[in-house]
């Protein structure tokens, strides 16, 4: 990944976490790795466990932010993410799949929350 993808990309999970924030959430974990996987944000929500992957973009030159989700993708979010739920001994607690897209502006930007996306 370009360098200026990667600040893009850190951008926009730190736009995310803020809405969260505000949004009376509190975040758990930024940037999980387990195996090849990688969840951006693990976020709880009073009793859910929100894993959410969150997709930037300046431009839809290659898609739009949601349209970067592939089946590869989700099937390797939920093995993290089952990883993540095991290591934590949250295996009990109620969780879903979110997707924040991100579009950047030059001074502002537009966030789409899609909550339980797969």
């Amino acid at each position: 990944m370009k360098p200026h993808n990667i600040y893009i990309g850190k951008q926009g999970e730190q736009i995310a976490e803020e809405y969260f924030i505000k949004n009376n959430c509190e975040i758990l974990e930024k940037n999980f790795r387990a195996g090849h996987g990688e969840i951006d944000l693990i976020v709880k929500e009073n009793d859910t466990i929100l894993f959410v992957e969150v997709k930037t973009r300046t431009n839809t030159n290659f898609g739009t932010p949601i349209e970067s989700i592939t089946e590869k993708k989700i099937n390797i979010l939920k093995e993290t993410a089952n990883r993540y739920l095991f290591e934590k001994n949250f295996e009990t607690f109620e969780y879903r799949f979110d997707f924040i897209g991100i579009k950047l502006k030059k001074t502002t930007f537009e966030l789409s929350h899609i909550k339980n996306c797969f």
